[in-house]
């Protein structure tokens, strides 16, 4: 019956930002990361300080993260260093026409990157996910921005040689559970998690 459960990781590796190193920050979790590494080699390989340069050599079409050999599915979180980046201009920076405005090339430009990064893997008989990382409660403009030239940069990729991970539409879709916003910031966005009872 375990084997049914986690068959989903078969042969799988997420690579990119911090975001898939939250399923080592809670012990059983952690252990069920272990099993799986084990049973199905499920991998993850992610480093907090990830950006699409330091994954992908776009003049050579080259990605610089070693995948196991034996990998099929290579899931990608790119979005909460990459939007950090300092050239990026937020609410404190403009008004959000100047903001938008000035930051549709770059995030274009980091999209157009992210898109030939998921090309190169497909042809090399990859399937991916690509994990759009949540809004935080900062940069949202940013993060927001980010997401709806993402999809648009995307959407000519079909299922199933990509699928998408939207974490900003699933955690809204959970705003309605919670009492407060707050209630609802702290439930998806905690930075130290507690423990499943």
């Amino acid at each position: 019956h375990e084997y049914e459960e986690i068959r989903w990781g078969l042969n799988m590796t997420l690579i990119g930002d911090g975001h898939w190193s939250s399923f080592m920050d809670v012990d059983d979790i952690k252990n069920i990361v272990d099993r799986m590494n084990k049973k199905v080699n499920f991998k993850v390989m992610c480093n907090d300080n990830e950006t699409l340069a330091t994954m992908y050599e776009e003049e050579r079409q080259n990605l610089m993260v070693a995948l196991p050999k034996a990998c099929h599915k290579v899931g990608i979180s790119i979005g909460s260093k990459e939007l950090n980046d300092p050239g990026l201009v937020t609410l404190n920076d403009a008004p959000m026409d100047e903001v938008r405005r000035r930051n549709e090339p770059k995030l274009t430009q980091k999209a157009r990157i992210l898109k030939e990064l998921v090309l190169t893997l497909i042809r090399q008989n990859k399937q991916v996910i690509v994990m759009i990382p949540p809004h935080g409660e900062t940069r949202l403009e940013v993060h927001t921005q980010w997401e709806e030239i993402l999809l648009s940069k995307l959407r000519d990729i079909r299922f199933p040689s990509i699928k998408i991970l939207n974490m900003a539409q699933i955690m809204k879709g959970t705003r309605s559970e919670c009492n407060s916003n707050s209630e609802y910031l702290d439930m998806w966005l905690k930075p130290h998690p507690r423990p499943r009872q």
